[in-house]
């Protein structure tokens, strides 16, 4: 069970960085996503992380960020980013150039 600060990301006892996946994970989560990354791979797909765990104070940056107009409300942090879940046809290929 999460603590108050775990829930409220003011503490990362409750995850950990996963460099294979450029993503930081609630433990229990961890090898499950390497798991099926191994197991997609098999299939011939390739599966990446768009979004994972962020502290109290990089989400609070994010917040404020949108709020004053620095980030776009669509969700993108930075540059303009999108993943294969955001095309028509949930491929690579279809956002290329994107």
């Amino acid at each position: 069970m999460l603590n108050s600060l775990e829930l409220t990301g003011r503490a990362s006892t409750h995850v950990t960085g996963v460099p294979e996946l450029a993503a930081t994970l609630h433990n229990e989560a961890a090898q499950a996503a390497l798991a099926l990354r191994e197991a997609a791979r098999v299939d011939g797909l390739e599966l990446e992380v768009v979004s994972s765990y962020r502290d109290f104070a990089r989400q609070e940056a994010i917040w404020n960020g949108k709020y004053q107009g620095e980030h776009d409300q669509g969700g993108t942090d930075g540059p303009e980013r999108r993943s294969p879940r955001h095309c028509p046809q949930y491929t690579r290929a279809s956002c290329a150039g994107a």
